[in-house]
This record gives C-alpha cells, structure tokens and sequence, in this order.
C-alpha cells in the first residue's frame, strides 16, 4: 500500500501521508518531489505547509523540480528556510525565475567567517547582562544572543555557526566593554 511504504521508506507521518495521498495529482507531484531531494520528509512538510496555500486546481504552482532544488537550498543552508519561504511566495505569485531568486545576493546566507564573529562580538558588546548570565550558568540565554544576531543581519546569519561563534567567544574572552 502506498502510505505504508510512504511512512517507512519516506519517513512521513501517517496524517502527512492521508494529506497527500487525498489528491492523486498531489500524491504524484510528491513522489516527484520526493525522488529529487534528500529528505523526502521535508518534502511532504513544504508541499502540506507552504505549497498547498498557492495550489488552487489540479495543476500545482510550481514545478517537482524547483521545489527539490528550494529544499536542497536550504538543506545545503545556501538560504535559511525563511528566506526560502519568501522565494517561495515570488517565484509563485509573480512568476519569477527560481535560480535568479536563489542566487540573488541579497539573499545568501551569511557565512563568511571575520563577519559572523565581528557580528557575534558586536552582539555581546551591546548585551553585557546577557553575556553576564551566560557566564553565571544561564546558558538559555544563548538562543537570545542568537536572536540578536539574526535580527542584526536581517535574517542573512548562518545561525548554527554564529552560535559556534558565540559559544567560543563567552567561553575564551573577558567580558565585553559595556557600551558606552
């Protein structure tokens, strides 16, 4: 049966693959979708939580091709999943080019590295109190100073290596100056 094999041998839940399974041009643009990327689970979850909202007929809005390509995007963390998201909406609502929204500069993911940690040390200069709770054992507070960060870079940080960064810059350095 179908959703059984979709359930083992894609790792999809049970609900996600009677979602899918529901309409036959559905269930084939994800079995598409599905053989052309790595993770065929992050496939039923953009197909049933981003695509499904600009699907209106049997036809579905963008190609099982593009949106392997958007997923391994985000997989290979060439753009954040947000970032994903809003190409998503342009490539659909007005009929643009996805890889001239992929690699459209403004876009990229920042990963250059003397920018990620010029990023970190500015956004533990401008929060001493949460580099000083940090360093008394309140490490949740990381996932604030990460915020911070991202909202700094509009999005654009490498989140997972800009925790790295912070990590070893509250562990290795004196506490930052206080702002003035």
């Amino acid at each position: 049966m179908r959703l059984a094999r979709w359930v083992h041998d894609f790792g999809v839940t049970e609900d996600e693959a009677y979602a899918l399974i529901a309409e036959p041009e559905r269930a084939a643009y994800f079995e598409a979708v599905a053989a052309a990327c790595t993770d065929p689970r992050e496939a039923a979850h953009w197909i049933l939580t981003e695509l499904l909202r600009y699907w209106s007929d049997t036809v579905p809005p963008l190609s099982p091709g593009d949106l392997a390509r958007l997923i391994e995007a985000v997989h290979r963390r060439d753009v954040t999943r947000a970032t994903a998201k809003q190409i998503l909406k342009v490539v659909i609502t007005l009929d643009a080019d996805l890889d001239t929204c992929l690699h459209a500069s403004d876009r990229s993911l920042l990963r250059d590295e003397p920018a990620l940690r010029a990023l970190a040390q500015e956004v533990l200069t401008a929060h001493p109190q949460a580099v000083s709770d940090y360093r008394a054992g309140r490490t949740q507070v990381l996932g604030f100073l990460v915020g911070q960060g991202m909202l700094r870079s509009e999005g654009r940080a490498d989140a997972r290596r800009l925790g790295e960064l912070l990590l070893r810059l509250l562990s290795d350095a004196p506490p930052p100056p206080s702002p003035p």
